[in-house]
């Protein structure tokens, strides 16, 4: 049986982003049923994510695929780069 890379990698990354927002926001306060807090939405959004990258990798057990052969860096960059511009600009251009 040959694992699904490519799911697993990407399982990895959505839980591991998931556990890193639900450690941010570890802080933030909950509130009440009736009254909810300011962390109620990261904290359901983040296990979302926990749970989509669990499903993933339990998904890629039981798929076959192909390996990853290698990283595409253009498109990486191009994200990164794209997300920093709007970062340090949405304050100056709004």
């Amino acid at each position: 049986m040959r694992i699904k890379d490519q799911d697993v990698a990407t399982g990895l990354l959505f839980a591991l982003l998931g556990i890193g927002a639900l450690y941010i926001g570890w802080d933030y306060p909950m509130g009440s049923p009736q009254r909810p807090g300011t962390g109620v939405l990261p904290a359901i959004l983040s296990w979302a994510l926990v749970g989509v990258g669990g499903l993933l990798i339990i998904k890629s057990m039981f798929s076959q695929g192909e390996q990853i052969t290698g990283w595409r860096w253009r498109p990486i960059l191009a994200v990164t780069a794209g997300t920093v511009a709007f970062g340090a600009f949405i304050d100056d251009l709004g």
